[in-house]
């Protein structure tokens, strides 16, 4: 029976339980010679070294986390110079053992006295526990502990709200119970707004568009936020417009400028009631209408609409058609035509009954008609066909006063040489003007003036 010895001595003194137990307190190893039971022999004795056990000083704790956190599970050793670290985790089913971790996926620190999980996707969730190891040691295990990745709740869906002036709004959001939302100021971070736990907020005054968010909380987990804009939008300018007119009962189409197609919004009353359906670009017909009417047109911007601008659409009475003087002469003639119901300036003098165009400045109550002298009667039928030196030749003597008193006749040469260029003019030859140039020697002479004549005829073509 062998004793522990005060010295390396067999005949050493035996060693009491306290200094052993002193001794072994501080070594981090113990070496012993051990003698072979009835050897009287030192050389035979054996060396053996005893090594403390590793000692865990920190044991893992269970966590329960939201679905996209990051946990952490901790340990800690001490009993020896080379200590290392593997986290693992319990397979399933639970017969299969135990897997060592890897820096992969959502772990870091597989190797290390903390293990990190990224709970994102629910991953994660299990039983795990670290083996601890030395130099010269059996391993130890820590403790089993469980990780537990709660699902969050639905993101909640939301309602924004406008204004078209600086407003406070009311912004609604759904998916959760009253007490569990969250209203926030950023999309990440912060603080919740205090005491804003239900499904509506509504915001201070607002000047400008302002976003916030909104999540809801289950009272374990909170759910990621959602957008909801609160917008305050410039109110248009009120349209400019252009009116138009009519004589009689018509449709008239009115005008605005200011917005683009799709925002123009026409009413017949300047405030309330409802725009005309259909009409929204700057351009309205109106129905057929007998007497003036005022519309109105505003535009939308599709938030806003803005303020009414009037626009008049005029229906203007049809004058009473004039009374008629006619009047004649036995001989060709100027003649003066007279009409009654209107006021100078308003009368208009037409050669056909219905179209064509005013006589250019005759807007009195009487007409004087000027084509009754031979030239004039050129002028005015034939000046279609004529050439430009026959018209300012024929303008010329259309400026002789009239009437004159004394008229005499032009040479029988002029007048042949007149009607024969006419016929060619008719014919749309001699547009050159040149043969006009033969006759107009002829009728220089201003006391020289055509003879008029009762009608005017087309001299017979010669052959």
């Amino acid at each position: 029976m062998g004793y522990w010895k005060t010295s390396n001595s067999a005949t050493g003194a035996a060693a009491s339980e306290a200094q052993v137990l002193s001794i072994l307190t501080d070594l981090a190893s113990l070496q012993i010679r051990g003698l072979y039971r009835d050897a009287n022999n030192t050389s035979r004795l054996d060396n053996v070294t005893f090594t403390p056990s590793l000692a865990i000083t920190t044991q893992p704790v269970s966590r329960v986390v939201c679905d996209g956190a990051t946990t952490t599970l901790n340990t800690a050793a001490t009993g020896n110079a080379s200590i290392t670290y593997q986290w693992q985790k319990q397979n399933i089913p639970v017969t299969a053992g135990w897997s060592d971790l890897t820096n992969v996926g959502g772990y870091s620190g597989a190797t290390a006295a903390t293990l990190s999980v990224n709970t994102t996707g629910n991953f994660g969730a299990g039983t795990y526990r670290c083996k601890i190891s030395g130099t010269a040691v059996n391993d130890v295990f820590t403790t089993s502990v469980t990780i537990t990745v709660n699902a969050n709740p639905s993101t909640p869906t939301t309602t924004g709200n406008a204004s078209c002036v600086a407003a406070s709004l009311t912004l609604s959001a759904a998916g959760g119970t009253a007490g569990q939302y969250r209203w926030y100021t950023v999309a990440t971070g912060g603080t919740a707004i205090a005491g804003q736990t239900s499904s509506t907020y509504t915001t201070p005054l607002l000047t400008i568009t302002t976003t916030y968010y909104v999540s809801i909380n289950n009272g374990t987990c909170e759910s990621t936020r959602t957008a909801v804009i609160a917008t305050i939008t410039t109110t248009p300018s009120a349209p400019t417009t252009t009116g138009s007119s009519s004589c009689g009962a018509a449709a008239i189409t009115l005008n605005a400028a200011g917005g683009t197609a799709g925002q123009f919004r026409w009413y017949t009353v300047a405030t309330g009631g409802t725009a005309i359906t259909g009409q929204t670009n700057s351009t309205y017909t109106t129905p057929a209408i007998s007497t003036t009417t005022t519309y109105y047109v505003s535009i939308n911007n599709g938030t806003c609409e803005g303020p009414r601008s009037a626009v008049i659409a005029t229906v203007n009475t049809l004058p009473t058609a004039p009374t008629t003087t006619g009047n004649s002469s036995c001989a060709a003639a100027s003649l003066t035509l007279s009409a009654a119901g209107g006021i100078a300036g308003q009368y208009r003098w037409y050669s056909v009954a219905t179209g064509g165009t005013a006589i250019t400045g005759q807007t009195n109550s009487t007409y004087y008609n000027t084509c009754a002298f031979y030239y004039n009667y050129l002028l005015c039928k034939h000046q279609q066909w004529l050439p430009a030196k026959a018209r300012e030749l024929l303008s010329s003597l259309r400026s002789i006063p009239h009437p004159v008193p004394q008229r005499q006749r032009v040479t029988h040469r002029a007048e042949q040489l007149l009607s024969h260029l006419v016929q060619q003019a008719e014919r749309q030859e001699n547009t050159d003007g040149t043969q006009w140039q033969r006759v107009e020697p002829l009728l220089q002479d201003k006391q020289t003036v055509l003879t008029p004549r009762q009608q005017y005829q087309r001299p017979q073509r010669t052959m």
